[in-house]
């Protein structure tokens, strides 16, 4: 299981890239693991700093901060789901914030949308600020907790789901990691 210390790395990874000399803050960064916009638009001013000081430092930013404490292991729920998502932006900002292409997008919501494991997100704090972001209809896988519809644009993401015909792929037709 990923933990908090990853909203640290996802800063530090976000600090490097924008070329800071140091972490980003710990909200700018969990908006950007959210929030798929902000972070496009982190990684289009990198060359205009003081516009990059303006994102980092927005107001809005601290709703992404919002612990929300898991009553049966005292574990933040929120911090371990921004710790999941702060692989997935590292690695995202290691390919460039590329998008997947549309067709493998559709095909990724395609097989989502056909999913048992497919949920309506929880009404937790974590998951109204991401509904600020994405409208009210936000869907999460209930395996990985992860933003269905963030999920599948995202390039290197793999479902957690092994296809039960096929112990090669995954629900998404790809190749299947077990190790999520």
């Amino acid at each position: 299981m990923t933990t908090a210390p990853d909203l640290a790395a996802a800063a530090e990874e976000l600090g490097r890239f924008l070329g800071l000399g140091e972490p980003a803050n710990a909200a700018a960064t969990a908006r950007a693991l959210a929030d798929p916009k902000f972070a496009r638009a982190l990684a289009g001013t990198s060359k205009l700093p003081d516009l990059v000081q303006r994102l980092l430092h927005d107001p809005r930013n601290e709703a992404f901060l919002t612990v929300h404490a898991d009553q049966s292991d005292g574990v933040s729920q929120t911090l371990v789901l921004a710790g999941r998502a702060a692989g997935a932006l590292a690695s995202w900002t290691k390919d460039g914030l590329k998008r997947a292409s549309p067709d493998v997008i559709a095909r990724r919501l395609d097989a989502c949308g056909s999913c048992a494991f497919r949920a309506p997100a929880p009404d937790t704090m974590a998951f109204r600020a991401v509904r600020k972001v994405m409208g009210p209809d936000v869907e999460i896988c209930s395996i990985c907790s992860c933003v269905i519809r963030a999920k599948a644009a995202i390039p290197g993401e793999t479902c957690p789901t092994q296809d039960p015909e096929d112990s090669g792929l995954s629900l998404w037709g790809e190749p299947w990691k077990p190790d999520l």
